[in-house]
């Protein structure tokens, strides 16, 4: 699958690991994917990103949103689900092949798209995911998303399954995503150290601060 790598200084690397899930219309070189290599190779953090489905290299001529969203019900929610888990977790064994990281814990952090691709990875690393950062994703969505996208049952099965330490990021103006359903995604995931963390701002609306407040959540939980 179509993959970046960041690596920091040979000096300063921890062995560990965190995943960038981009948001939709995103790819794995998002600016903020890039924003957020850069303040986690600071600590020594390899990040890793993949293209989501429908998304950058998987396709050779970009799709609007309702194109994708259109894509994706056509192969299969939880077909596509299942397939982007599987490409992090090859993605991270082809880390582990190269000898970059140890076999656990790593680090998770989407936004958007990229929450609800990783709420299932998560559920499915289960011990091997040492935190997690989830924004602008909800139990809610608003008609600017094909409501034929969203799998209640199984986002309430990956929440509740999760157990790694959690940080839910939430726009408190979001449109897409109304905050009444993030605030109901934060009650149900199961890990018993879970944070909430609310900007003002519409749904792409994170300021810079956040992008430091998600790298320092995932560094205390995973660097000694």
């Amino acid at each position: 699958m179509p993959a970046a790598a960041w690596l920091p200084t040979a000096g300063s690397l921890t062995r560990r690991a965190v995943m960038l899930g981009h948001g939709g219309s995103g790819d794995k070189h998002s600016a903020r994917n890039q924003r957020l290599a850069r303040l986690l190779a600071a600590a020594g953090v390899i990040t890793m990103a993949i293209d989501g489905p429908y998304h950058g290299d998987r396709i050779e001529v970009p799709m609007s949103p309702s194109e994708y969203q259109r894509a994706i019900i056509d192969e299969g929610v939880s077909a596509v689900t299942a397939r982007m888990t599987t490409d992090w977790r090859a993605a991270l064994a082809a880390l582990r092949q190269a000898d970059l990281i140890d076999a656990e814990p790593v680090g998770y952090i989407g936004v958007s798209m990229g929450a609800r691709y990783g709420l299932p990875l998560a559920a499915a690393l289960g011990d091997e995911m040492g935190a997690v950062v989830l924004g602008s994703f909800g139990l809610q969505q608003t008609p600017l998303i094909d409501p034929r996208l969203h799998d209640t049952d199984g986002i309430l099965q990956a929440a509740q399954a999760i157990s790694a330490p959690t940080l839910i990021h939430v726009q408190w103006d979001d449109e897409v995503f109304p905050r009444a359903g993030q605030f109901d995604l934060f009650g149900r995931v199961g890990a018993h150290d879970k944070r909430l963390l609310a900007y003002p701002g519409l749904h792409a609306g994170a300021p810079p601060e956040a992008e430091r407040d998600w790298t320092q959540f995932v560094i205390s939980r995973l660097v000694a």
